[in-house]
Order: C-alpha cells, then sequence, then structure tokens
C-alpha cells in the first residue's frame, strides 16, 4: 500500500509523491531532486524529525507515516540554516571513553596537520581533491565556536587542501584547555542538557573518535578552546584555619595539591594566603643525576611582602613588577607571582654557571621571553637554550632576537612552534648576517613562509658559523627551495637542513638541485613530506652522484633509495 509523502526544499517549494514505506530513501530522494531541479544529488540531504536519512535505509526503518514532510537539504550551503533544521550530526563530546591521546606523527599527510587549541574534522567531499574522502584536520586555535549557529563557522570548515567546505563531525584539542555545552536530541526521552568543566590538553592530539554509531544528533553545541585554565582558585580553609602551606594554582592547572610542588610548565603562580599566616613555596626544576635539585627558588610570603632566595644564594624582596596583591575578603590576600617577573632579578634559570636552559612547552608567553631575552643580553655562561612550544610569537621572539645582538656564549636556540611569522624571519636574517657565535637554529613549524625563506637564505649567504638550520614545517613552497637553493650554492658552513613538512614540490626539488651541484659541505638534508615525485627524486640524484650529502626522504622518493643503497 502506497502512502503520500510530501518534501519541501529550503525555498518552501513542495512536492508530493505516492511511494511504498519500503521505497530506498536514495531512489526518494532522486525523485526529489530532479523534481526540483538539483543536478548533483551527493549535495542533498533528506531529513525527516531534525535526523538526516541514510540512503540505504527505507521510510519504514525511520517510521515514515502517510502525509509526512521530508525536508530536502542541500548541505553545501549556508551551515547557519541547517542547524536550526536538522540540529548537528557530530561526535558525543560527552562520551569521555571515545576522548583519544594520539602522540605527534612525522609522517601525517598536509590534511592531517594542525595547530595549537582546536580543531574541527570532516571528510572532504572534492572528488578532484588529493584528500578526498579522507578525514581533515580544520584548526580552529584559541576560539569559542556555537557550531550550529555560528556566522563564521562556514569559513573554518574547509578543506585545508582545496579549500571546499567540509561538514565537521567530530573534534580534537592539543596545547590548550577546552570544554563544551550543549543539548542533545534524544529519540525516545527529552532532550538532554550536557556541558563540562574546563580540561587540559597537553602536547599531544586529544580528538574524539568518531564512527556512525556513535555520532549523536546536537540541538545545541558550543566547543570553547583558551591558552590558560580557568582563574577559579581551590576552596578556601576555614575561618579557624591554620595551615601555613597553602594550595596553589598555576593559570593552566585546576588542581595542585601540596605548596612544595614545583607548577608545571607556567611562568606564573596564583597564590591564597590567610592574613597574618606567613607560608614558604619552593620551586625546583629539573633534577640532576643524583635526583637533587639542581636549581630552587623559594616563595616566602608573610604579611604583604613577598621574599624571594635561591639555591645559589641570592636573594630579592617583592615589588611592584613582581607580584600583584588584590585583598580577598576579611581572611584572605591573593597573589599573582611572575617567575619571569623575577628572572631580571634574581636570574631564575640563569645561574651563574648555567649552560643549558630546557624550558621547552612550558607556555612562557611572550612576557616570559622579554625577562630572558633580558637575562640574555648579559649572561657569559648559558650555551643552549630550548624553548620549544611556548607562544613567544612574534613580539616575544623579538626581545629574544635583540639578545642575539649582545650575548657572546648562546650556540644553540630552539623556538619551534613558537606562532613567529615572516617580521621575526626577517629581523632574524638581519641578526645572522652579523652573528659570529650561533650554530644551530630551529625555526621549525612556525609561519615563516616562503617571503621569511628569502629573507633567511639571503642573510644566510654571509654567515660564516651556523652549521644546522631547521626550517620543517614552515609553510614552504617552491618559491621558498628556489632561495634556499641560492643559499647552498654560497654557504660554505651550513652542514644540516631541514625541510621536512613543506610544499616544495618536483619545481622545489630541482631548484635545490641546483643549489647542491656547487655546496660541497651539506651532509645532511631531510625532504620528507613534501610532494616531491619521481621528476623531483631524479633532479636530486643527478645533484648527488658527487656529492657528500646523506639525503634523509620519504618512500614517494624511490630514485634516491636506489642510489644511496
Amino acid at each position: 500500500m502506497k502512502i503520500r509523502i510530501i518534501t519541501r526544499t529550503g525555498l518552501g517549494r513542495e512536492y508530493d509523491f505516492d511511494v511504498d514505506p519500503s521505497i530506498i530513501i536514495q531512489e526518494l530522494k532522486k525523485r526529489a531532486g530532479e523534481k526540483a531541479g538539483y543536478s548533483d544529488l551527493e549535495k542533498l540531504w533528506l531529513v525527516f524529525d531534525r535526523e538526516v536519512l541514510y540512503d540505504e535505509a527505507t521510510l519504514e526503518d525511520y517510521d515514515v507515516q502517510a502525509d509526512s514532510v521530508l525536508e530536502l537539504v542541500d548541505h553545501t550551503q549556508r551551515y547557519r540554516s541547517l542547524g536550526g533544521l536538522i540540529g548537528l550530526k557530530f561526535v558525543d563530546v560527552s562520551d569521555n571513553q571515545a576522548l583519544k591521546r594520539t602522540a605527534w606523527s612525522k609522517t601525517a599527510p598536509r590534511w592531517r596537520r594542525t595547530r595549537h587549541g582546536l580543531s574541527l574534522e570532516g571528510l572532504c567531499p572534492n572528488k578532484k581533491c588529493e584528500a578526498y574522502n579522507s578525514t581533515v584536520i580544520m584548526p580552529v586555535g584559541y576560539k569559542k565556536v556555537d557550531m550550529l549557529d555560528d556566522d563564521s563557522l562556514e569559513k573554518l570548515t574547509k578543506c585545508p587542501v582545496c579549500k571546499e567546505y567540509v561538514t565537521a563531525v567530530t573534534c580534537g584539542f592539543n596545547n590548550c584547555w577546552w570544554r563544551y555545552d550543549g543539548v542533545q536530541s534524544c529519540k525516545d526521552r527529552p532532550s538532554k542538557r550536557c556541558s563540562s568543566d574546563w580540561r587540559e590538553a597537553d602536547d599531544a592530539y586529544h580528538r574524539f573518535n568518531e564512527y556512525q554509531d556513535e555520532t549523536v544528533s546536537w540541538k545545541k553545541l558550543t566547543l570553547e578552546a583558551s591558552k590558560t585554565g580557568p582563574a577559579e582558585i581551590l576552596e578556601k580553609t576555614p575561618k579557624n584555619s591554620s595551615k601555613t602551606a597553602l594550595d596553589i594554582v598555576p593559570t593552566n592547572v585546576q588542581t595542585m595539591q601540596t605548596a612544595s610542588r614545583p607548577p608545571a610548565g607556567q611562568g606564573t603562580v596564583e597564590i591564597m594566603q590567610r592574613k597574618s599566616v606567613p607560608f614558604e613555596l619552593q620551586l625546583s626544576n629539573k633534577k640532576d643525576a643524583y635526583d637533587r635539585n639542581a636549581y630552587s627558588i623559594k616563595i616566602s610570603v608573610n604579611q604583604n611582602e613577598v621574599k624571594l632566595s635561591t639555591s645559589t644564594g641570592q636573594s630579592y624582596t617583592s615589588t611592584d613588577t613582581m607580584y600583584t596583591l588584590q585583598p580577598e575578603g576579611e581572611y584572605w590576600h591573593r597573589y599573582w607571582i611572575s617567575l619571569f617577573s623575577t628572572a631580571r632579578n634574581v636570574k631564575y634559570g640563569i645561574g651563574e654557571t648555567l649552560t643549558t636552559l630546557d624550558l621547552g612547552v612550558n607556555k612562557i608567553g611572550a612576557d616570559g621571553a622579554q625577562h630572558l631575552g633580558d637575562s640574555l643580553k648579559h649572561n657569559t655562561t648559558l650555551t643552549i637554550l630550548n624553548l620549544r612550544a611556548n607562544e613567544i610569537g612574534d613580539a616575544g621572539a623579538q626581545h629574544l632576537g635583540d639578545a642575539l645582538k649582545h650575548n657572546k656564549t648562546l650556540s644553540t636556540l630552539n623556538l619551534e612552534h613558537n606562532e613567529i611569522g615572516v617580521d621575526v624571519a626577517r629581523r632574524f636574517a638581519n641578526i645572522l648576517q652579523h652573528n659570529t657565535i650561533l650554530t644551530t637554529l630551529n625555526l621549525g613549524f612556525n609561519d615563516i613562509g616562503d617571503v621569511g625563506a628569502q629573507y633567511l637564505g639571503d642573510a644566510l649567504r654571509h654567515n660564516t658559523t651556523l652549521t644546522t638550520l631547521d626550517l620543517s614545517g614552515s609553510d614552504f613552497g617552491h618559491a621558498a627551495a628556489q632561495h634556499l637553493g641560492d643559499l647552498l650554492k654560497h654557504s660554505t658552513t651550513l652542514t644540516t637542513l631541514n625541510l621536512e613538512y613543506n610544499y616544495i614540490g618536483d619545481a622545489g626539488a630541482q631548484h635545490l638541485a641546483h643549489g647542491l651541484q656547487h655546496n660541497t659541505t651539506l651532509t645532511g638534508l631531510d625532504l620528507c613530506t613534501n610532494e616531491i615525485g619521481d621528476v623531483g627524486a631524479q633532479h636530486l640524484r643527478d645533484a648527488l652522484r658527487y656529492n657528500t650529502v646523506i639525503l634523509i626522504c620519504s618512500s614517494a622518493m624511490p630514485y634516491l633509495y636506489l642510489f644511496f643503497v
């Protein structure tokens, strides 16, 4: 027995069909699409009761009755209009079991690259794209995104390769604090409101695994990622408490139970002190081979005075530049103590004999970089400084660049993953023309681009000390490879060059090959994941026939393997 079904387009046009309840959704969608004048049926959804109907299912499967209205939706059109109509089919972010932590990969394709904060993911629908039918990552960053009603969402959800619209079905987070708030549609019961407190995602990719039976329908969903954690502090101690060591909360950690623990990964400590009750806080850096603290700093708080002393015998009493004091009710004081403000005065981490300082993944920011830069101008012992993934940005990097003009000892500097742009590349290029101390520089995974490569390539022709340069993940195309190829023609000191995770292609490989033909010093060249095919590999093989370079490459370059085995 046939039933009458009505399909309605986004413009309000309605079409009637007499169909058998066992009809396949795909067939009904085809008929409705042809009547409505659609040529590409892959763009269409049939929606009933705020749920997208699967092509292989039938009307019976969804209990569609006679005279029901099915919405015919072009899902490539404005996302905002779809949100109110069908809700959002998205991964269940309330399911903690679906959240998986994944370490970084060196072999991921370019559509699986992300940045700090929130990322959205979905399948690329463009058959002409190399990422077609693959799950692509769409970095969003530190933002609050309304997944159903955000005007800018359609600009965020595009394939990173072909720039076509992608329907987001899951999300991931890294190097941030994140939370969600939403309302789930439930078939057999009222809608469910769910949300989460702030959670921390460390230096790895925290992703919700999406499977068809794990996606849910959301009437409302907001995702938010922040650089720092909540400003909330631990619950206050009762008024009659006699505690002398109070709990602390670094700005990116929700709970830390003992005041004797060092705050991991922060340049700022927030302290709640009961008035008139003094206490001490011991902060230590990495332990040495004998499990002893190699360097420590002690913060003593008494009334309105903060005093610092170090394991090397230095001491310092607070000033306005070191901490901020705020009254907190009748019984409490709240302090924000900036360790990197004190670095300028107590040389925290840069003692008189320290030669290596590793502050990787510590979120020191531009302010921390500024104080370290001030210290480096006068320091005469530090030779190795690792500031990987510290969100120092252009402003912080400029302070460090200025320090290099004055520093006479630093030989290794790691600024990988620090949100540095082309302006800083230009500044560093000017500095490197005259610097005679630095031998190793890592600027990988920053937004340097082809223009930044030109600045660095031109400057390093005149540098006589830099031996190792890491520019991996710098958004280089073949134009950047041309500038670096010219550098290789003239460089007599560079021995290791890392260019992995760029897009130089066959044309870029040819530019590098021309440079290598005239180079006699380079021994290590990393070109992994650079979209180099057989043509580019042939150019490199020919250039390296009489060269001393050990080429590190991917399986997409078979000629090089044949030659060097």
